[in-house]
């Protein structure tokens, strides 16, 4: 799904840790990359900036460096000093700000096990300089603007030793998770609403499109329920519901007069559709729908739906579903007002206090035709 907000996480073997529990709690909401190669220490992410985030433009990138800085050969300094360190977050984290037009944040990096790590690698990281790199580089972050990902706090609340290995400086899967939830949080947090909102939507289509075609494959909505093809438990949309029960019914025909009230239902049935499921007829009067779902019940014994917006074109539908009542025919009929769930109830045609007064005029045409 291209419509999905674009995430890059950048950083070192830690990253690469947590990188698939990111793209796990992201899917359907977020496309989540990073590189293939360890990013190391911070002189190597400047000089793949361009590669590696830049020419890709992605919506947000998410960014950490300085386990591979601050590491020392035993007895030595650090690999890049402290310094030079601060310079290379500034450079990087200013290039991304001025260059990049996503949401950019600084990751801190996580704690070590220095005596752990003594005993089983073959170098030195002390607990003290990933303190000090990390405020160097949230000084830095702060200094921009920029937001931070504290993912050094995340493992303390924790408890480093439950989650990192023998070597005192890699995550044990427990651990590799707790971070790839703690970044798939930061960056909803972060990602633009409207972006959250399109990757919402592109979620529920696809959730739709998967659940059609394995009612299509099954031969059915009965045959799906029967071989729990969908799942015994449905996670779904009033929407999609009511054209899944009207399946359930062998109702496979809709006229449809599209409006304010029955775009999202709209959605549905284009989905089902294109699955060969039902078939959808576009008519220009509400009554011009009753009738023909009328006629095709009578004439061929098929069952049909009547679908419009609530207001004056559903009264017509009502006016003219006189005929298949008072002929003893069934014919469904969908009304539809989609913004209640937001802001009450929303008739374009009925203002202020008449709100109630469609339903109320429903309520007697239907004592009328009973």
């Amino acid at each position: 799904m291209t419509n999905l907000p674009h995430i890059i996480l950048i950083g070192d073997s830690i990253r690469m840790g947590y990188q698939e529990a990111v793209a796990r709690e992201l899917e359907g909401q977020a496309q989540v990359w990073a590189p293939e190669p360890n990013g190391g220490d911070s002189r190597n992410v400047l000089a793949h900036l361009d590669e590696w985030v830049l020419s890709r433009e992605p919506d947000l990138v998410h960014l950490s460096c300085g386990l591979h800085d601050l590491k020392r050969a035993f007895g030595e300094e650090p690999n890049i000093p402290l310094e030079e360190y601060g310079a290379n977050v500034r450079q990087i984290l200013t290039r991304l700000q001025h260059e990049l037009a996503g949401v950019v944040v600084w990751a801190a990096t996580t704690p070590v096990d220095e005596a752990l790590h003594h005993q089983n690698k073959g170098f030195d990281r002390f607990e003290a300089d990933v303190e000090a790199y990390n405020e160097v580089a949230r000084v830095v972050a702060v200094e921009l603007g920029l937001p931070i990902d504290d993912l050094f706090a995340v493992v303390a609340r924790e408890g480093k030793t439950q989650l990192l290995k023998q070597d005192g400086v890699h995550f044990t899967d427990a651990g590799s998770a707790l971070l790839g939830r703690a970044v798939a949080d930061c960056a909803r947090e972060y990602l633009p609403k409207g972006q959250q909102m399109d990757a919402a939507v592109a979620q529920l289509e696809a959730a739709r499109q998967e659940r059609a075609q394995q009612i299509a494959q099954a031969g059915g909505m009965a045959q799906a329920l029967t071989a729990q093809a969908v799942g015994r438990r449905i996670d779904t949309t009033v929407s999609e519901a009511l054209v899944m029960g009207l399946l359930l019914q062998s109702v496979k025909t809709f006229f449809c007069v599209f409006g304010h009230g029955s775009t999202e239902i709209g959605e549905v049935l284009r989905i089902y559709q294109d699955q060969g499921l039902l078939r959808v007829l576009g008519v220009r009067s509400e009554i011009e729908a009753s009738h023909a779902a009328t006629a095709l019940r009578w004439v061929t014994g098929e069952k049909a739906a009547v679908v419009t917006s609530i207001g004056p074109g559903a009264l017509q539908a009502l006016a003219a579903a006189i005929a298949p009542r008072s002929d003893g025919l069934g014919v469904w009929y969908l009304l539809g007002d989609e913004t209640t769930e937001d802001e009450g109830p929303n008739m374009q045609q009925v203002p202020g206090s008449e709100h109630n007064a469609f339903l109320r005029l429903c309520g007697a045409m239907g004592r009328t035709y009973s």
